[in-house]
């Protein structure tokens, strides 16, 4: 969590389905978190969640316990900010969390609303992941000027 101290979780769901994603998701989280807050983004089957929990922590217990159709994937940042310069934020962002423990084995690069050359980003990227052995992905997340870095977490991926 940077900016604000709230935590941010990017729901990708089924495009045309946002509006009942966005109501069962509410209805999920408000018994664990009553100031989350979700909201429909201008990209289609784009949501975001934003949370004073633990984002992580957040998006297991709705996969364990509230299985929402229309849901392909729930991206929890790590760590967030804004920024007019996204290639640099999200090389320096990666950095942080790298340091603080996230080292997957594998890494994508999603960008919406902002012009980054994704492939080189992407190369750049690679390079400062030198240790990788934990069995996830992790995302760098660009949506116009958020830049964050996420982890992917599919909710038929995991045991429940």
């Amino acid at each position: 969590m940077e900016e604000g101290g709230r935590g941010l979780i990017l729901v990708s769901a089924r495009p045309g389905a946002e509006d009942r994603v966005l109501a069962d998701l509410m209805d999920a989280v408000f018994p664990h978190d009553p100031s989350a807050r979700a909201y429909k983004t201008r990209y289609r089957g784009l949501l975001v969640l934003t949370t004073e929990k633990n984002p992580t922590d957040l998006v297991n217990l709705l996969v364990r316990l509230y299985p929402i159709r229309g849901v392909h994937s729930y991206r929890p940042l790590l760590v967030w900010e804004l920024s007019d310069k996204p290639s640099e934020k999200a090389l320096e962002l990666l950095e942080k969390a790298v340091e603080k423990g996230a080292k997957c084995e594998k890494l994508r690069v999603s960008v919406r609303g902002a012009r980054v050359d994704k492939d080189g980003l992407w190369r750049k990227a690679v390079k400062l992941l030198r240790e990788r052995n934990k069995k996830c992905v992790l995302s760098i997340e660009i949506i116009e000027n958020l830049v964050g870095v996420s982890l992917i977490i599919r909710p038929h991926m995991t045991e429940g």
